[in-house]
This record gives C-alpha cells, structure tokens and sequence, in this order.
C-alpha cells in the first residue's frame, strides 16, 4: 500500500514536510520531498550517494624565512669511532659466518616450498578451470520488512530532525481523512496574487450584438495580443487559469498568460474562445470576458463606442481600458470607471503609448485595479495559507513522548489509517472569486416565449375579427327589420 511509504512532519509550526520512500527508482535510494508552507509548495528528489575517499591534503609548507640568521658555533662537535682490534674483528667474522648459515637453510626452505606449489598446481591444471572472478553480494532490499521508510528516516537523521536536542521541532502528522482535506485545501490556495483580465475586440462598424461573436481581428490587434504574456495551453497549465474551462471545449485552450514572483494574471480574450451554437448569443464568451477587476477593449471607431454599453453589463465596479489605434502608429488609451475618485497608474486616460510598452503598461494598471476593487482589505495571498497550516498543526499534530516518537520512525502505520490514495480525488478546477458577481444577461426571448406571443397575437386577431363580424351582423340585421 502507497501510505506505508509517506510520513508527514509540521516543524516550525507553519511548515509541512512529507517525505516519500522512491521504491526501486534509480541505481540508489531515493527519498522525494515535499515542503508546504505559506509562500507555496516546493518538491526535491534527493537519492543517497556517498563521496570517494579523499586523498589528505598535503601540510602547509613552512613560512619561509625571510631574515638573516647569524650563526655564532656549530650546533654539534664531531667524534670518530675507535679502531677495531683483532679479538673484536674475529668475533663479527664468526657472527657473519653463522648468519650465512641460517641464511642458506632459509632459502633452501623456501625453494622446497615454491617446488611443492607448483607440482601442486600443475596437478590441478593451475585451477584454471575454476571460477575465482570476485562479484559483487547482493544488497538486501530495504522494503522487505514491515517498516518502509527506511531511507525517508535516513535523510531526516542526516539533516538532524532526529537528534534529541531538536526533539521538540519535528512533530508528526496523524493519517486521517481530517490531514488529507485540509492539505488539498491548502494546494488550492493561491500563493501568488491572481488577477483575471477580460480583452474584447470591437471591428468598426460593429453593432453590440456582435462584439462578442468575433473569432478573430485584425494583424495589429493579434500583435497586441502577443504582447500581454505567453500562449499557454489550458488543458495543461498548472498555475492560474482564471475562470476559463480546463478542459478547453467551451472557451478554448489557449490564452495569455503573465507571472513573476508575487503576481499571476490570466488574460480572457474573447477572441479566442470559439464560438459556440449551444450559446447562439455567445453568452459563454461575454461571461468570461466581463468576469474581472480590470477589462481591455480594443476598439477600431473610437467615435462610436459607449461605456454604457459595457457598464450595463456589469454589476460590480471594474476599470474599463480602451484602446484604439491612430494613423500615426500609436495608440490612444482611454479609462472609465464608474467610481470618481479612482486614481489609476501607470496609464492615464489620453494617453498616447507606442505598441512596445502597452503590454507592461496595461499589466500593471490591472494590478493597480485589482488592489483598488477586489483587494480592498490588502490581503496578501500567504495569510490564507498560513491559517490552512495553523488549522492542521492545531487538528492533526501528534504529541508522544520520546519512546512513541522514535518507534513510529521504525515500524509500519496502521492497517486502519487512511491513506492519501483512499480519498476520492479533487476534480482540477479553476480558482474563482466568489466576491465577484456574475454579469448581467440581456433581456431575451426564448424561442417558447416568442412562439407563446405569437399565439396570443393570432388569438387577440381572430377575436377582434369576430367581433367585426358580429357588429357588422347586428347592422344589417338591424337595417332589415327597418
């Protein structure tokens, strides 16, 4: 089972370690890590290695001597030895003599033997045909016992978690199902400021039933596009995906995406949404491209655009940006908002900007949006976090003594404790802001509706030509009886 392999540890109080035992991947242990905290996620594979065997490093030389040293006297007098006398030279003769013996007896000794071994090994065919390679033994597997974080155990004790005097910074987390919720709770917060902005294009000469149906624009508007951020495909992307359909079959998959260390900004262009005739009006479009802080409205015929047009549309405050290409080559923007008191940076309503820097320019006016008509109390996205990992140390942390904590490390979990895997998965779906109301649909007539009218119409004629009848019947009645 998948659980034996994971242990969870919360140390610090606001981090959340899980290690994961790698069965069998690669030529050595591996263990991955996964570390939660309020700034994001964070996932290493380490594997166990150890380091050749160093040759020592040479001793320092000594510091050379760069003063002059004046020497009064020999540091030792010189003795020479006493000639030998005859009795004492008789004496080493003697002693070579019996060394020479014992020396001979040695090597004829040695000489037998080296003869023995190799009559020996010629009666053997020098064991030739004998297997005397070395092999290597065979490791044992270390996930045959009960215990299966045999390596995960390793790699904390090599970081010092399980030294005693950090006993008191790493607490282990409990298997419930309690653990699992609040930890897919916890991914699915945002650790980045997410900010949606919608983009429409408006051809000239387009009525506003038909802004919305557009599928494409023109060569300038697509160069604009590309500007905003990367092409990123939905169906594929792990960051922010703003309100558009992960699957990609209502509003496409591909769009515009933008992020740094702190912001992500996901652009809704309506353009690239395909239209589609279970939505004849092309509501799913006008929904995703009007659903944000901040929206961006190329429009060709400046003259016969209304920001009432949109403003009707919306029932929350939003900055509006439009801009409109000039014969000159550059570009005149212009700001609505609903608020009179909203200031906006770094664009300005009038401005004129070349094509280069309207990607920037409008990527840090949304951001500006965003602080001024969603983030009003300024909460950044680890607060959230960090209450998520404050309710798990609160719920799920284990409080043992020394005995309890150091056995958990070497034996199974229970057989009744709920594993990761055993809890039915979260479907993947787009993170949303749920102060943010959905547009306004248009007043329209459903075909029953219209058909229902129609009816009563040819009813309220054919009752009216009754009565007509019936009037002009009593007149002639009338007429005849006179």
């Amino acid at each position: 089972d998948t659980k034996h392999y994971i242990r969870y540890f919360i140390t610090d109080d606001d981090v959340i370690i899980c290690v994961i035992d790698r069965r069998y991947i690669g030529e050595y242990p591996s263990v991955s890590v996964i570390i939660r905290d309020q700034f994001g996620r964070y996932t290493w594979d380490t594997s166990l290695t150890y380091l050749p065997l160093n040759s020592p490093e040479d001793p320092p030389l000594p510091e050379e001597i760069t003063t002059s040293v004046l020497v009064q006297g020999t540091p030792f007098k010189f003795q020479t030895r006493k000639t030998l006398s005859g009795d004492d030279l008789s004496n080493v003769l003697g002693f070579f003599d019996k060394k020479n013996v014992e020396e001979a007896n040695a090597k004829k000794f040695t000489v037998q033997q080296v003869q023995g071994e190799s009559e020996y090994l010629k009666e053997h065919s020098y064991f030739l045909d004998k297997d005397i390679s070395v092999t290597k033994p065979a490791a044992s597997d270390p996930f045959i016992g009960s215990c299966k974080v045999n390596q995960s155990r390793m790699f904390l004790s090599q970081l010092g978690f399980l030294s005693l005097e950090n006993r008191d910074k790493l607490y282990p987390l409990g298997f419930s199902p309690s653990l699992f919720n609040l930890l897919r709770q916890l991914d699915q917060q945002p650790e980045r400021t997410c900010i949606r902005v919608g983009v429409v294009y408006i051809g000239s000469q387009q009525l506003e039933d038909e802004w919305f149906g557009n599928e494409s624009g023109t060569l300038d508007y697509q160069e604009f596009l590309a500007t905003l951020g990367w092409g990123i495909d939905i169906t594929k992307h792990k960051g922010f995906t703003g309100t558009l359909d992960v699957t990609g079959n209502i509003t496409g998959r591909v769009a515009p995406y933008w992020a740094n260390n702190s912001t992500e900004i996901m652009f809704q262009v309506c353009t690239l949404m395909k239209n589609n005739p279970t939505y004849p009006d092309n509501t799913h479009k006008r929904k995703q491209s009007l659903h944000g802080q901040c929206i961006v409205v190329w429009v060709e015929d400046f003259s016969a655009f209304q920001p009432q047009q949109i403003w009707k549309r919306l029932r929350h405050s939003a900055l509006i940006i439009t801009i409109t290409p000039t014969e000159s080559g550059l570009y005149r923007i212009h700001l609505f908002t609903k608020l009179p008191d909203v200031k906006t940076s770094p664009l300005v309503d009038g401005m004129v900007l070349r094509k280069q820097i309207l990607g920037d320019m409008i990527r840090a006016t949304a951001a500006n949006a965003f602080e001024t008509f969603d983030n009003l109390e300024h909460v950044k996205p680890c607060q959230p976090r960090l209450e998520a990992i404050r309710k798990i140390y609160n719920s799920c942390k284990q409080v043992d003594n020394l005995e309890p904590f150091y056995t958990q490390q070497f034996t199974e979990i229970p057989a009744d404790a709920v594993g990761p895997l055993q809890l039915l998965p979260a479907k993947r779906a787009a993170r949303t802001d749920s102060n943010i109301p959905e547009p306004v649909p248009l007043p329209r007539r459903s075909d029953e509706e219209e058909e229902t009218t129609k009816r009563e119409k040819r009813r309220k004629k054919k009752k009216s030509r009754r009565k007509a009848e019936e009037e002009s019947e009593g007149i002639k009645k009338t007429q005849t009886s006179e």
